[in-house]
C-alpha cells in the first residue's frame, strides 16, 4: 500500500466518526492556534520596541556632566575631528520654565541644544524648519517646538512665524517638531528647544550632557573610551555614560525569554493534542486487530500497518493545523486591533507550527501501532 492509497484509507476512517475526529484534533488545533499567534504577535512586539529604542538611536553614546560642574560650551569642538567613528556630536541641556502667548502660559521643559540633536534623536519637522549653526553662533532667540506646545499656545500646530514669551524673554518660533507617540505614552505637553548658546546666556549652566553618534555599533567601544578620555582633560568633575546599545540587547533578552515561555506554553498545548490523537489510535488500532489480521494474512508486512496509522494520525495532525492557522489568524489579527501592535503572520511561524504538529502526530501514530 503506498501513501496516496495510506492517505486515502485514512481519511475514509476519519468521515466514518466526524464526532470523534473533531475531538480528536481540537487539542491540536488550539495548540497550533495559540503558537502562531503566541509567534506572530511576540515578533511584532519585539519589532516594535526595537522600533521605540532605535527613536533614541542605537549608535548615541551620551555622555553626561556632573550636576555641579557643567561642561563648558567648547568643550566637543575638537572631540569629533580627534575621535574616529563619531558621526555627530550634540550639546544639551535642560531645565523647565514657562512659555506664554497672550493670556495663555504653560509650564514647559526648556532644552538648550545644538542643532545636530535633532539628527540625533531622528526628529520629524511637522512645519517650518529645525535650529542651525547660525542660530547657535549669533544666539539668535529662535525656538523650535512640539505639536502639543504649539496647540497649547497658539491653538494650532501651524505656528511657524508666531512669537511667545520663554521665562520673561521674547522667543520666534522657527519650527514645530512631531511629537513621537512612544510605546509607553507621549512626550511632555509642553517642549521647547533653543540654541545652547541662547540657553547658556539666558541660564548660565554650560552643558549638561553630550551625545555622540558613531558610525556603526561596532566602534562604539572604542569611542565610548577616546570620548570619555578625551573629555576629562581639563575638567574636574565626574563623567556619566550612558551607551544605549546594551540597553537594546537587554530588551531583545528579555523579550526572547517572554517568547520561549509563551511558545512553551503552546508547545505544552500542541503535546497534549498529540496525546489525544495517540488515545484515539490506541482505540483504533484494538478496534481494528481483526482488519490487521487480514491483511496481514493477504501479505501485508509489519511496515505496511505502521504506515496506514501513521498516515491516519498525520491527516487528524494536518487538518487540525490547517483549522488552527486560520484561528491563529484571526487571534493575531484580534491581538492587533485590541493591543494597537502592528502585526502579521510570517511564514517561518507557520512552517514551525506545521512541522511540529505534523511530527507530534507521526509519533501519536507510530507508538499506538507499534
Amino acid at each position: 500500500m503506498n501513501i496516496s492509497e495510506c492517505m486515502k484509507t485514512a481519511l475514509s476512517q476519519t468521515k466514518k466518526h466526524p464526532a470523534r475526529s473533531l475531538l480528536t484534533i481540537l487539542g491540536i488545533v488550539i495548540g497550533i492556534a495559540v503558537m502562531t499567534a503566541v509567534l506572530s504577535v511576540g515578533e511584532a512586539g519585539q519589532d516594535r520596541i526595537s522600533y521605540e529604542l532605535d527613536k533614541f538611536g542605537m549608535n548615541r553614546i551620551t555622555v553626561y556632566a556632573d550636576e555641579n560642574e557643567p561642561f563648558k560650551l567648547s568643550a566637543t569642538e575638537h572631540v569629533k575631528a580627534a575621535v574616529h567613528g563619531i558621526d555627530s556630536v550634540a550639546q544639551v541641556s535642560v531645565c523647565y520654565g514657562s512659555a506664554k502667548s497672550g493670556q495663555i502660559a504653560a509650564a514647559c521643559e526648556i532644552t538648550g541644544c545644538s542643532p545636530n540633536i535633532f539628527g540625533v534623536e531622528y526628529a520629524e519637522l511637522y512645519a517650518g524648519r529645525f535650529l542651525n549653526a547660525d542660530d547657535t553662533e549669533f544666539m539668535r532667540r529662535f525656538a523650535v517646538i512640539g505639536e502639543n506646545t504649539a496647540c497649547e499656545l497658539f491653538g494650532t500646530a501651524d505656528a511657524v512665524g508666531k512669537t511667545f514669551s520663554l521665562n520673561g524673554h521674547t522667543f520666534t518660533v522657527v519650527g514645530v517638531k512631531t511629537d513621537i507617540e512612544l510605546l509607553y505614552g507621549s512626550e511632555p505637553v509642553c517642549s521647547v528647544y533653543v540654541p545652547i548658546s541662547t540657553f547658556d546666556g539666558m541660564f548660565g549652566s554650560g552643558v549638561q550632557q553630550i551625545s555622540f553618534e558613531a558610525d556603526n555599533r561596532d566602534d562604539m567601544s572604542a569611542a565610548v573610551n577616546r570620548v570619555t578620555d578625551m573629555l576629562y582633560e581639563g575638567y574636574g568633575g565626574t563623567i556619566t555614560v550612558l551607551d544605549l546599545s546594551d540597553e537594546m540587547q537587554n530588551a531583545d533578552s528579555i523579550l526572547k525569554i517572554v517568547r520561549l515561555v509563551l511558545a512553551s506554553v503552546a508547545v505544552m498545548s500542541l503535546i497534549v493534542g498529540g496525546i489525544g490523537i495517540m488515545n484515539i489510535m490506541l482505540v483504533t488500532v484494538r478496534e481494528r486487530k481483526k482488519e490487521i489480521g487480514i491483511r496481514k494474512a493477504l501479505g501485508a508486512n509489519d511496515r505496511d500497518i505502521l504506515r496506514q496509522f501513521m498516515c491516519e494520525a498525520l491527516l487528524y495532525s494536518l487538518i487540525g493545523a490547517a483549522i488552527g492557522v486560520v484561528l491563529g489568524m484571526i487571534m493575531t489579527a484580534a491581538a492587533e486591533h485590541m493591543i494597537g501592535l502592528e502585526t502579521s503572520v510570517s511564514l517561518s511561524s507557520l512552517a514551525l507550527s506545521v512541522a511540529f504538529s505534523a511530527a507530534v502526530g507521526m509519533a501519536a501514530g507510530i507508538l499506538p501501532a507499534l
